[in-house]
């Protein structure tokens, strides 16, 4: 289930007049999240290839939902920049063809979707950490 929290429209400068802002809190995400807490990634002092494959698996699917709301025709992007430039609030950029509803707009939404095609792929991507770990340190 997909549900817009909230809807807050405010004026953007005239090159992002065209798009909204989507802050996502979702099941997906807080899958990636635990896995993330679980293999205690944030202690690793090098750059985790196997992390960043997954970070791409749940932006793909928060954006295939995302679609659901935005239509099919929308551009979106996950930006760790989206509301600011320091980084404080990342989100989707959406830009294309979308819903006049969000046009123009900041939008807050939870997605709680299916999270049983991620969940499926959790040994392996640990499997893929410790070999990675395994590598790093030899």
């Amino acid at each position: 289930m997909i549900k817009v929290t909230t809807h807050r429209t405010r004026s953007f400068s005239e090159k992002r007049i065209n798009g909204a802002r989507a802050y996502v809190n979702s099941s997906v995400g807080k899958v990636v999240d635990k896995f993330f807490n679980d293999n205690k990634i944030y202690a690793l002092k090098f750059r985790r290839s196997t992390w960043n494959a997954l970070q791409r698996k749940a932006v793909e699917s928060d954006i295939a939902d995302l679609k659901i709301i935005f239509g099919e025709d929308a551009e979106i992007r996950w930006s760790k920049t989206a509301g600011c430039s320091c980084g404080c609030s990342p989100g989707y950029v959406v830009n294309g063809k979308i819903n006049d509803k969000y046009r123009n707009s900041d939008v807050w939404i939870d997605i709680d979707s299916s999270t049983a095609h991620l969940v499926k792929l959790l040994p392996d991507f640990t499997k893929k950490l410790e070999a990675e770990i395994v590598k790093k340190n030899s």
